[in-house]
């Protein structure tokens, strides 16, 4: 692999093991003009480790040796932070199968004259509590060169020290984390703090050099403070700095979806997804409060919280907890139901026949010579008529004959009740108006065609009333 066009430096390159460092990451271009673009990783394997690379742009990844062994410069990388001290550019924390890694990338397109140098703050890292060197590896993929190099940091031995973190340190009401701590000398560890209800100060011993133990504890809201304290036999002591704080937080929602989503058709299915930390019990209302996964996400048909012609429903999440409850919802729009047509039959108009879409239940009555169908749904209720009376009806529409070979003609016939106007789709034929109350239309379709007649009253109100014309392919011909 070819050398590096930039000159990496992380300070300071002398820590004393098993302390808490905060490091600086200069890197400068000391030759050329180099461009830098900004791309989308993706992650490779090469020999050695998992290592990203960018698909379009450029990235530098910077690698520790993470754990217990005197090669490791870090314990973990749990509680550190790594913060852009350059504009222009981003530090990142990645996983990966390997280990966590340091990705460092330009936000846009640039150049970085010779001279210059991006910085890079990296804090709060506990080192590694065993003397020795560790190498950090720097690889570099930019304007489409590939580049390796390597820095020696030396970790300093202490005859006394402690390092301690609390792992997670954020927890919500009543949750435990864990205390954990590593000595270089000493013969025990005394823990002032908080565990639940009970003041703690408690004494552990020291079983080797270097020594790692750990505690389980509660703390109290909102914040608890940990002092940790090593001694030796012979009453020397070090304190760890600096001492670990852990926060009770109020439960947080991080996403309750879908948000926003258009309006779906009654019988579709919505998935639910959600995740919340922090919360002593998380529940979703479906429409009865059910306890739920903190993350989760379920499939529910929104058309079962539908009671009749809402347009609308909704699910309630709560998480409750320190300084709770916290609440958010999900909102499920309806496509409006529909009447395709509600009609007779025949022109003998003894028997009925309708269509429509997004209908929660129908009900067809007759009084009378009246006869009427409600469809319930979001959007409706919508309530058609056929016989004497004062509504808009389109109480006859068929096509004589309803089937036709491809070059055949067919008739369509209708009749209207208080329609004023009348056209027909497609082609917005406007019918006139000795034909609007009974009429006939020949139409010669080149293919299985959806007629439909637009009604309009005196007072602008619309009825539609759909009829499907089936066209056979001419004898002869073949169908593909």
């Amino acid at each position: 692999m070819s050398n590096t066009q930039f000159e990496y430096r992380l300070t300071p390159d002398v820590v004393p093991a098993n302390s808490r460092v905060n490091f600086t990451l200069s890197i400068s271009n000391p030759n050329q003009l180099v461009a830098v673009k900004q791309g989308n990783a993706f992650n490779y394997l090469s020999p050695t480790r998992m290592r990203a690379k960018s698909a379009l742009g450029d990235e530098i990844d910077m690698f520790w040796n993470i754990g217990n062994t005197p090669d490791d410069l870090a314990v973990n990388l749990d509680a550190v932070t790594a913060v852009s001290l350059s504009e222009g550019w981003q530090i990142a924390i990645s996983p990966s199968s390997a280990g966590p890694f340091f990705k460092i990338f330009p936000t846009g397109d640039g150049e970085i004259p010779p001279g210059r140098s991006i910085s890079f703050s990296i804090n709060n890292v506990v080192t590694n509590p065993y003397a020795g060197p560790t190498l950090v590896e720097y690889l570099e993929f930019i304007d489409g060169n590939e580049g390796q190099t390597q820095q020696t940091i030396v970790k300093n031995p202490q005859a006394l020290s402690i390092t301690a973190q609390l792992l997670p340190p954020i927890v919500g009401l009543n949750q435990p984390t864990r205390l954990q701590w590593t000595v270089t000398g000493g013969a025990f560890v005394n823990i002032v703090g908080w565990d639940g209800n009970q003041p703690l100060n408690v004494d552990r011993p020291v079983n080797g050099n270097p020594f790692t133990d750990s505690l389980m504890v509660t703390p109290a809201p909102r914040q608890t403070i940990y002092s940790l304290t090593v001694r030796t036999v012979t009453g020397e002591t070090a304190q760890a700095t600096p001492n670990p704080v852990a926060t009770v937080s109020p439960p947080i929602i991080f996403f309750f979806e879908p948000q926003d989503l258009p309006p779906i058709a009654i019988n579709e299915e919505v998935t639910l997804r959600w995740n919340v930390q922090f919360a002593t019990a998380v529940f979703l209302s479906i429409p009865q409060p059910v306890r739920v996964n903190p993350e989760d996400s379920r499939v529910f048909t929104p058309k079962d919280l539908l009671l009749g012609n809402e347009s609308e429903v909704f699910y309630h999440l709560r998480a409750e907890g320190y300084e709770g409850p916290k609440e958010d919802k999900v909102t499920i729009r309806f496509q409006p139901v529909q009447a395709f047509y509600y009609r007779y039959r025949t022109p003998a108009k003894q028997f009925t026949e309708w269509d429509g879409v997004n209908y929660l239940r129908f009900q067809e009555t007759k009084e009378g010579d009246v006869r009427t169908l409600t469809l319930t749904g979001p959007g409706g209720p919508i309530v058609l008529h056929l016989g004497p009376g004062p509504w808009l009806q389109i109480p006859l529409f068929y096509a004589e004959p309803p089937e036709i070979m491809a070059g055949e003609t067919t008739t369509l016939h209708w009749e209207t009740a208080n329609a004023v106007s009348l056209v027909l789709e497609p082609g917005g034929i406007v019918i006139g108006e000795d034909q609007i109350q009974e009429g006939h239309l020949e139409v010669s379709p080149g293919e299985t065609t959806d007629y439909t007649l637009v009604a309009t009253d005196r007072e602008g109100g619309q009825l539609t009333s759909l009829l499907r014309v089936e066209v056979r392919p001419a004898a002869g011909k073949a169908c593909f």
